[in-house]
């Protein structure tokens, strides 16, 4: 079930998001600390679905700050006017959860934990030993790789038949609230589509069912996703999800911000079927993987990984998709090259660009990281002080500069731009303070979303068993405008 936390923070607020998300909830979750001078009474007569009446406190991440008495009595009434269920606190409700479990007249019980620490493995024994009816579980998530312990609390509940809610907040978090059915889990929580969320992380209701599909996935549904970190850029979401239902093929498409690969890959990535890899991990993944695709083993990079007969295997999709784009503009064949970077991007698009015949320079903000990235491809280097006394056909952009959140940078000095081409990685924005400089200086410009459609339709092709057009990619980006 898909719940929708009800936050006001007036009555009439509360009422219109109920109003405007009965569509897409199948619970209402009333968070009374949230709303000023709640009317329990009109809440439950506005709501249209079954609720649960919920009075968080502020040690519990809420915002009720009176007397326990009060918190109680208020959700006993909201339990005999005919909430569905009350969500109790564990352990602070403990005595209370047990008492009222035990009257069956009343609303069921949610006993409710919030952690900021790993949750102890005992803590769903202690919790169903109160015969509450659902058990639920939140702790702060700030690495992917914790939502392993969301997984473990659902997989342990289902053991034991005890209905469970578990979630990993943050944005790190934000895949337990997609895949709570893959694993077994009772309901997720969702934003109001007119409010804010109750808790870090929240995704609106609509957003969990046309984009994740998250109301129809269950124990078949194969798992892929991005990691990375920041994945703000991200467009995955809005274009493998819509793919894999064109493909009719059981799957999502989640983000998972990723500092800490070896955990990662530990605890999280044998549950996925593939994963896109963006910075900083595009390198370092490879020594995780049971194989490599003999170019992206020579690249040294990664940007795709598939599960393959039970294994891992990487590939690069990048470089191919940098120089297709390009060479839309003309060949690279004899043309002089400077690629800004010394990344897993840039390394797929020098290797590609010296098989295609270009003249290849690197250049990076790290002089020693270019000089060893040019040794090993056997390319010239070029210091940051030397890019205006050197002629180039072709810039290219292989970092991040210019990507949300920093927009508003670029690697290039506007005067270098006059005559190039001028190709950047960066697709988020669709059209950077690069593009726009290049522009402006009467360039030829390459914009990072025709590679980004490119690389992504190979990946569609590892993903779902099929490529899209490159046209239909586009669309459903709005990149096509």
């Amino acid at each position: 079930m898909i719940i929708v936390s009800i936050t006001g923070p007036t009555m009439e607020d509360a009422i219109s998001q109920m109003k405007v998300s009965r569509r897409t909830a199948d619970l209402f979750e009333l968070r009374l600390d949230l709303i000023r001078n709640p009317d329990i009474i009109g809440l439950l007569g506005a709501s249209g679905r079954p609720v649960i009446t919920t009075c968080r406190t502020v040690a519990h991440g809420g915002k009720f700050r009176g007397a326990a008495h009060d918190r109680l009595t208020m959700l006993r009434l909201a339990s005999a006017l005919g909430s569905a269920y009350i969500d109790l606190e564990y352990p602070q409700d403990s005595d209370h959860a047990a008492e009222m479990a035990d009257q069956k007249n009343e609303a069921g019980i949610i006993l409710s934990h919030h952690t900021n620490k790993r949750p102890a493995k005992s803590l769903l024994a202690s919790m169903s030993a109160l015969h509450p009816s659902v058990v639920k579980l939140a702790y702060h998530c700030s690495d992917s790789f914790e939502i392993r312990y969301a997984i473990d609390f659902l997989q342990s509940a289902a053991k034991a038949k005890q209905p469970a809610v578990a979630i990993a907040t943050g944005e790190a978090g934000e895949a337990s609230r997609v895949l709570y059915r893959k694993f077994g889990g009772w309901g997720t929580f969702a934003a109001p589509e007119a409010g804010s969320p109750a808790a870090d992380g929240q995704i609106p209701a609509s957003v969990l069912r046309k984009t994740f599909r998250a109301d129809t996935l269950g124990a078949g549904t194969r798992v892929f996703g991005v990691i990375g970190t920041p994945l703000v850029q991200s467009r995955g979401t809005e274009l493998h999800n819509p793919l894999f239902r064109r493909a009719s093929v059981n799957a999502v498409y989640c983000r998972f911000p990723v500092k800490n690969l070896s955990r990662f890959m530990a605890d999280l990535a044998p549950f996925l079927d593939g994963f896109s890899v963006t910075i900083p991990h595009k390198g370092a993944i490879v020594s995780y993987l049971d194989n490599v695709d003999p170019d992206a083993a020579k690249i040294g990079a990664v940007n795709t990984v598939v599960r393959q007969s039970g294994g891992l295997r990487g590939t690069n999709t990048d470089g191919i998709g940098a120089l297709d784009a390009l060479e839309e503009s003309g060949p690279v064949r004899g043309m002089r090259m400077l690629v800004m970077g010394a990344g897993g991007a840039a390394r797929a698009i020098i290797w590609e660009a010296r098989a295609r015949g270009a003249r290849v320079c690197v250049a990076n903000r790290t002089a020693a990281r270019a000089r060893k990235l040019a040794k090993e491809f056997g390319v010239e280097v070029i210091l940051a002080t030397q890019i205006g006394r050197t002629e180039f056909d072709i810039l290219v952009n292989a970092t991040s500069l210019g990507m949300v959140p920093r927009s508003d940078v670029s690697p290039f000095q506007k005067r270098y731009l006059t005559g190039k081409r001028v190709f950047d990685v960066v697709f988020n924005p669709p059209v950077t303070r690069l593009m726009t400089e290049a522009k402006q200086a009467a360039a030829t410009v390459i914009p990072g979303t025709e590679m980004y459609v490119r690389q992504a339709a190979e990946q569609s092709l590892l993903y779902a068993g099929r490529k899209p057009s490159l046209r239909s990619v586009r669309k459903m980006l709005g990149y096509d405008a």
